[in-house]
Parts: C-alpha cells; structure tokens; sequence
C-alpha cells in the first residue's frame, strides 16, 4: 500500500522517485522477513518432528 501511495504521489509531481525506490526497497525487506519468518518456522517444525519421532508424518 505504502509504494502504490509512492507511486500516486510519484505521479501527481509531489514526490520524487526517490520516495518511489523507498518504498519499494521496504516492501522487498518486508517481504524478506516474511521469508525469513516462515523459514525459521519449517525449520522448527522439522526439529520438532525429530525430537519427538514423527519425521514421516509431517506436513
């Protein structure tokens, strides 16, 4: 939402690209926290599913 705003405002001459590029760049490391988050979280699942035994059943 915060890069189409930059992008609108882009448009509308009140901004310039470097508020454009901005957002974007905090979009993507946003999008690489997510990443990271749910990495970090099949990564546990795994151990879990070691420690107690039930490798096979895991989904």
């Amino acid at each position: 939402q915060e890069l189409a705003q930059a992008r609108d405002r882009f448009n509308a001459g009140v901004a310039g690209n470097a508020d454009v590029v901005n957002a974007s760049l905090a979009l993507t490391a946003s999008r690489t926290l997510v990443n990271d988050a749910e990495t970090a979280y099949q990564l546990a699942r795994v151990a879990l599913a070691r420690a107690t035994g039930s490798v096979t059943t895991l989904r």
